[in-house]
């Protein structure tokens, strides 16, 4: 076992209120019965120091550290903040040796002559750092994206990509794009523009590839939604999967805007949503194509909506798909394998609840030929695995503490990286700290 840094480990807070919404808002009705309109700017400005964007590695540090792992499993790195500093760090594995993930001064400083900008080395400007190799990493700095070296430390300014198509998706092997014409789903090949029509009865309102977001508004009531277009490709570009979106039967709540003075009348919204018990849903149709024949594959599951949708990853195995499918209410939640080619669906694994299933996370790993998952069954969220070919079930962690997430899955030494609060006695409980177990 080895623990997070973390600055503020086993430090007491000073300066640092923690209050629950529910408590934030007994307070603000509280002072508006005493104080009726005496709310000032600085009350305002107050409440607002507690929102998220601005107490988060400003007043409270390290809160919830962003760790990212090395491909192969030695090691990981992280940004740790402190007042006015933030320091890009590495923790070696398995030896546990931390260190600077860069030279902080020497980055500064090769930024400051190649881009002629004032840089701070504990406030370098940069943003969405990516691992790419054991001597380079890749960031952006003003919406540019740079290469560095850490050997050399030469910094190369990446060819700028260009804008994607939102409404089509090419394959990985580029050989395919695929598109909707008239709410059917269609494929191009690339090379000679051949194109090939995929599905025949999409339709307005039961629409291939198309899909709804939560808060989507339309204007008026009978305002177009926004076009959207998605497809999730297969690794071997053999297969793509989609959802048919229905909207037929689909019911609708209102808004009235009186938010723009000029319009001198409320201006009406609207957006699909349903109440518990509608039948009258968003509803998600999941479906598999192969390119290069045609040919459909439905699920053989029950209709999902839109606010439990089926989910789909795509196997190692080609052809192979593993499919999520949670009933709504979220009492029950499968886990199936699905073959495409021989279109047969296998139970993995099933969980059933009386109240409600939260907190269910599960990763395949199918070198080791597992399933692991984290659930709440035993009352307090724990890790456990499944053999995919006997169906055994094993707990690897137990007790009364709470496992937050699985860091890093190490199939060739067959370890485990996993956070958990209040696993250890004496220590704050809303500490997470890393730990690492055999499976």
């Amino acid at each position: 076992m080895f623990h997070t840094p973390h600055s503020l480990r086993n430090k007491p807070l000073k300066g640092v209120i923690f209050i629950s919404s529910y408590m934030l808002l007994l307070l603000g009705f509280s002072t508006l019965i005493k104080a009726q309109n005496s709310l000032t700017k600085e009350d305002y400005k107050r409440a607002a120091g507690f929102l998220y964007q601005n107490y988060n590695n400003k007043k409270l540090f390290n809160a919830s550290v962003q760790v990212n792992w090395f491909p192969d499993s030695t090691g990981l790195w992280f940004a740790a903040f402190s007042p006015g500093e933030k320091r890009y760090l590495q923790l070696s594995l398995p030896d546990h040796t931390l260190s600077e993930f860069f030279n902080h001064t020497r980055l500064a400083k090769v930024i400051s002559d190649s881009l002629r900008m004032k840089v701070d080395s504990l406030q370098l400007p940069i943003h969405h750092t990516t691992y790419l190799s054991p001597l380079e990493i890749e960031f952006s700095i003003k919406d540019k994206r740079y290469t560095l070296n850490r050997e050399t430390y030469a910094l190369t300014e990446n060819a700028e990509r260009k804008p994607e198509n939102k409404m089509e998706q090419p394959s990985p092997n580029t050989q395919w794009v695929a598109y909707t014409k008239a709410h059917n789903l269609y494929v191009k090949t690339l090379e000679t523009g051949e194109e090939k029509q995929l599905s025949f009865d999409g339709t307005e309102g039961y629409e291939y590839a198309n899909w709804y977001g939560w808060d989507e508004l339309m204007e008026g009531e009978n305002g177009e939604r926004e076009k959207h277009f998605w497809v999730d490709w297969s690794a071997d570009s053999q297969w793509m999967y989609t959802n048919i979106l229905d909207v037929r039967s689909a019911q609708k709540m209102y808004l009235l805007d009186h938010s723009i003075d000029t319009l001198y009348r409320a201006k009406l919204l609207s957006y699909y949503r349903g109440s518990p018990g509608d039948t009258g849903m968003v509803y998600l149709h999941p479906v598999f194509f192969h390119a290069q024949t045609g040919k459909k594959v439905e699920v053989p599951l029950p209709r999902s909506t839109h606010i439990n949708p089926i989910e789909v990853r795509w196997s190692e195995t080609p052809g192979k798909a593993y499919l999520t499918y949670t009933e709504r209410g979220f009492q029950k939640i499968q886990l199936f394998s699905f073959d495409l080619n021989t279109e047969r669906l296998d139970t993995l694994y099933t969980e059933t609840s009386t109240t409600n299933i939260d907190n269910f996370w599960y990763s395949f790993s199918e070198e080791s030929k597992r399933l692991f998952y984290l659930s709440e069954k035993s009352g307090w969220r724990q890790l456990y695995s499944l053999d995919l070919s006997t169906k055994k079930e094993t707990a690897i962690t137990k007790g009364a503490y709470y496992v937050n997430n699985i860091e890093q899955i190490d199939v060739k030494n067959q370890r485990i990286y996993f956070t958990a609060s209040g696993k250890e006695k004496g220590i704050n409980p809303y500490y997470e700290q890393l730990y690492r177990i055999a499976f």
